[in-house]
Formats: C-alpha cells, structure tokens, sequence
C-alpha cells in the first residue's frame, strides 16, 4: 500500500479472483433527544466510538487537509461483512469491529432499526442494500441476515453489463442522499466478475436549534497555520451552550445542538493554532465514549459567544489501505474466508467513500458513500460571557444521542478551500 496526494490506494499490480465482493456505503447528515427504551447497548457505542476514532486517526493523518467521513456507514458494512466470515476473516474483523459475529450482528440490527426512526425535527434516512448478481447463489442464512437484521433490500443486478449496473447502484444512492452523493461507483469499477455489492446510506439534514442570525455573519481571521491568518465567513452567535475542556487532549469542546434535541455538532478545538495534527494523533476511542456519554457531567452551559466558520467539504476515499493498517488484512487477499456468503472464494477488492458535509447560519448537512468491493434563549448576564472562538483547524462530529455513536467526523484545516 502507498499514499498519493494524502490519499490511500492500493498497489496496482494487486490480482483480481474471479468472483469479487463489493461494499459500498453512502451517508448524509446533521442533530439530539432522550434515551429510546430499545436503545443500542453501552457495549455496541463503546466499540463503534472506538472504531470510529481509529479510522479518523488513519483517514485524518493520510489527509494533510480537509476531510470528511462516516465511520458508522462503514462499520455497518464491515458488521455486514463479518456475517459471512470465517476463520482468520472473523477473527480480524471482530477486532476491528471491537465485537463478537452476534454481538455485532445485534447490535447493527438495533442501531438500523434507531437511524430509521422518525427523528421528527430533522430528516435522517438509514438504509442498506445488496446488489447481486441475476441468479448467483448467496446462502441462504447470509441472505436472512441481510433482509431481517440489517434490513437490506436485495436486488438482482446485471453485472456482465457494467454501465447498466453503475447506474442502479448510483441512482439508489443519490435517491438515499438526496442528491449530496453521486457517481459512487463507474462501469469501470465494476468488473464483469462483481457478484455482490453491499451498500449503506445514512442522509441527515437539521437546524440548529438557535439559528445564526445571517446578518451577523462576517469575515474574520482563520489561522490555517500560526501567524498566517485568512479571510473566511464566520458565523456569530451569544447563547447558552454546553462546553468544557479535554486537558488531557490540550483542546476544548463545545456542543451544538440541533432542533428535536437527539443530534448534535461536537466540536473539538486545539488549544494551539497547529494542535489538531496532534489531536488527531492522541484521540482515543475511549476519551470519545466517555466524553459524548458525560457531556452534562464534564461541562457547563454559560452564555456562550461563539464564532464558528461556515464550512462545505467533499472527500473521497480510498479505505482499503486505510483498513488495512488498523488490521483488516484477508479480506483483501487470497486469504480471505467469505465462506458464509457464497460455496465460491470471494475477495474484498475495493473500499470506496464518498462524504459531504456543509455548515451554514441555517443547520448542517453531510453525506457520504463507502463502498467495499470484494472481489435561543435569553439569560441574565452577571459574569462577562465565554469567548469560543473556533478560528484555527479544528475536528468536529455529528452525533446520535440515542445510540451515543458519531454519524460524521470531519477536520477542518481550511474553511475557505472547504
């Protein structure tokens, strides 16, 4: 494996199997509420938050710049995946899922059924499918868990014309993601020998639940690096929010929800200009879990006066390697045991996502596709309010309250290139 411009890819010279596996995630999002009584278990947030912060750790530091991702829409695929594995293909990957086949397997089918709940304030769409060759095979307890558990929509495809194929996969995504995501995948990326390609989507768009006033938007200094300011929007707003300090991470945080109460934006602010490499390099799973399931206990909500850049990032990424180096090997080689899903050897060839996120006075709004080819309120002022002033590169999630799980991750380095 080797990075190019910042970006993971594979080797070229990397042999293809007759028979190839495909998995494509896509995600759109942005919002917060109560704990539902069938919420997903403190186990299942606790490995999909540590998860999540691996692949951002390995995706971030591949990405000198902007980038966006949706760590859930991929372990989705991944828990998927894990169904139909065997041998040293399982063992892997339930060390990358931090879960055993049934406890993930429970576990995804619980947070499928939560993302798929009316949220009431905001529009959030989960969903899953399988694309599969016209007449292939798959086992029949594979295809079980796909329809019952992860709810995926199976859909016979006609992989031996590509073109065809490519457009019933984009066209399926771009419905899900309400345009944000398109051409996920090509002809070109679909070989004839395709016989499965999974796909996730994950679509949120919300308000915030006290709106930026426009006219109080305006342009001030962003530090891309110390010293070395640039011109970019910035949005202003004085209001009692939830906020408090990661010391062991030299950074802060504040929480910024959206209407309805269930989601909201987590943003992670360096206390150094050029700290979010190091950040990135520090966080850890556990700091995360602890941190979105004690943000009452680890906060105050003073009068806030908070300056946050308007943001619009697109990123596409090759997730392959980027797996690999977090210990998801097999599945890309001859090694791979995918024996659950088909009696013929299948590979993971590819791992493609594609994410959008945009930040404006309004609410936000954030996408993305992966795919795995195998083969208000007023308060009485006495203290003088608290300044937090997002003005240099910064990490920010979105995040489900019922479930505890981030939805997105995003770093920001440069809001005017964004």
């Amino acid at each position: 494996q080797r990075r190019v411009h910042g970006e993971y890819r594979l080797p070229r010279h990397c042999t293809m199997w007759p028979a190839t596996l495909c998995l494509i995630l896509s995600t759109l999002c942005i919002s917060r509420a109560q704990e539902p009584n069938n919420a997903v278990s403190t186990q299942v947030a606790d490995a999909t938050d540590s998860f999540s912060v691996e692949l951002l750790k390995v995706v971030f530091g591949a990405n000198d710049g902007n980038a966006v991702t949706s760590p859930v829409s991929v372990s989705t695929l991944l828990a998927l995946l894990q169904q139909g594995s065997g041998g040293n293909t399982e063992a892997q990957l339930t060390q990358v899922l931090h879960l055993e086949p049934q406890q993930s397997k429970q576990g995804y089918s619980q947070l499928t059924r939560n993302l798929k709940e009316s949220s009431g304030n905001v529009t959030l769409e989960f969903a899953n499918a399988a694309f599969l060759k016209e007449g292939y095979p798959v086992k029949t307890q594979f295809k079980s868990i796909l329809e019952q558990d992860f709810q995926a929509n199976i859909q016979p495809t006609d992989f031996n014309n590509p073109p065809v194929a490519a457009d019933e996969i984009n066209s399926w995504v771009t419905n899900k993601t309400h345009d944000k995501i398109q051409n996920l995948v090509s002809a070109d990326t679909l070989p004839t020998a395709t016989i499965l390609v999974l796909v996730n989507a994950i679509y949120f768009k919300g308000l915030w639940q006290t709106p930026f006033e426009k006219r109080n938007t305006r342009n001030d200094n962003f530090f891309i690096q110390p010293n070395s300011p640039k011109q970019v929007p910035t949005m202003h707003l004085k209001d009692s929010l939830l906020t408090g300090n990661l010391d062991e991470l030299d950074s802060r945080w504040l929480r910024l929800p959206f209407q309805g109460d269930r989601f909201y934006l987590l943003i992670i602010l360096p206390n150094a200009q050029d700290g979010v490499q190091s950040l990135v390099n520090n966080i850890t799973g556990p700091q995360i879990f602890d941190l979105i399931n004690n943000l009452e206990s680890r906060g105050s909500s003073p009068e806030v006066v908070l300056s946050l850049p308007k943001f619009k990032l697109d990123t596409t990424l090759q997730l392959g390697p980027a797996l690999q180096e977090i210990g998801l090997t097999d599945i890309f080689t001859q090694q791979a045991n995918l024996s659950g899903i088909s009696e013929q050897p299948l590979r993971v060839s590819k791992v493609v996502q594609k994410a959008h996120i945009e930040v404006d006075e309004e609410g936000a709004t954030a996408a993305a596709a992966t795919g795995i080819f195998g083969v208000g309120m007023a308060l009485i002022q006495t203290p003088p309010p608290l300044v937090f002033s997002v003005d240099h590169p910064f990490i920010a999630f979105i995040v489900d309250d019922h479930s505890k799980i981030p939805l997105f991750v995003c770093k920001v380095t440069d809001p005017a290139t964004a």
